[in-house]
């Protein structure tokens, strides 16, 4: 039996985690204005999100080809635990409430990560100041938007960088504003990329998120992710073959993250 090598493993599941979080729903248009995209969110804030995952991972290596569902269902609570009147910089807990995957029978199962507490720190722009872990089904990183400084009007584009777990470029675009249920909303689309330098992934992610402008907090994400991976995987039992053999992994996926009322 074969078995990843641990780096390659968790720069994989990083990677597949990073392309994840991103929200969305529906409803009339504004007239063109500029707004104030940052996160107002105030200690003892507590918001509980769904999020389902559905898409597939094969794997081929030799000859031998093997493709494996995936389909998740979990809730998240986030929790805010500090912020600082000064700086603005927010601390939030991440608890995974409840989670399911189905297995290879297609038979839903508990995830084994549910209790999992996440802690990270970021600005009210958005950007990730700090973490103290991810964790696999949800990681600190991908759920870091980063707003510009300034107030934006609609077809305004910015973009930033992320180097853990790999370097990977993420651009931005408001396209406009929607009111979703007496939510006034910011629609900003999103695409995501892994950097020149990394040469054995190839990857692209689309994503739309609605941003509620007044309340300072996501509502909803939607997101397709398409990865392509050339690995190495090692053989923990000499006897069945060569001691590495190369692997490739191709990811399909589509997530939606949606705020619970």
């Amino acid at each position: 039996m074969y078995s990843l090598k641990a780096k390659s493993s968790r720069v994989c599941l990083s990677a597949v985690v990073l392309f994840i979080f991103t929200l969305v729903l529906g409803g009339g248009a504004f007239a063109a204005e500029k707004v104030n995209l940052e996160y107002k969110y105030k200690m003892g804030d507590k918001f509980k999100y769904d999020i389902t995952m559905n898409g597939s991972t094969i794997m081929e290596t030799a000859g031998n080809k093997g493709q494996a569902p995936v389909d998740v269902k979990m809730q998240v609570e986030q929790n805010v635990l500090f912020v600082n009147s000064k700086s603005g910089n927010i601390d939030i807990q991440t608890k995974i409430l409840a989670g399911k995957a189905k297995n290879a029978e297609g038979v839903f199962e508990d995830l084994k990560n549910v209790g999992n507490t996440v802690y990270m720190t970021i600005t009210n722009r958005g950007e990730l100041l700090g973490a103290t872990s991810y964790d696999s089904n949800y990681d600190p990183i991908s759920v870091s938007i980063s707003f510009p400084k300034e107030p934006v009007e609609i077809g305004k584009k910015w973009s930033t960088e992320v180097k853990q777990p790999i370097p990977m470029k993420i651009e931005y675009h408001l396209k406009e504003l929607k009111s979703l249920k007496g939510r006034k909303c910011a629609v900003i689309e999103q695409k995501i990329g892994v950097g020149p330098e990394i040469k054995n992934i190839t990857a692209k992610g689309t994503g739309t998120i609605y941003f509620d402008i007044e309340k300072g907090n996501i509502v909803m994400v939607e997101t397709q992710n398409d990865m392509k991976m050339d690995q190495q995987i090692e053989n923990d039992s000499p006897n069945l073959g060569p001691a590495v053999k190369d692997v490739k992994t191709t990811i399909t996926l589509k997530t939606k993250m949606e705020l619970v009322k």
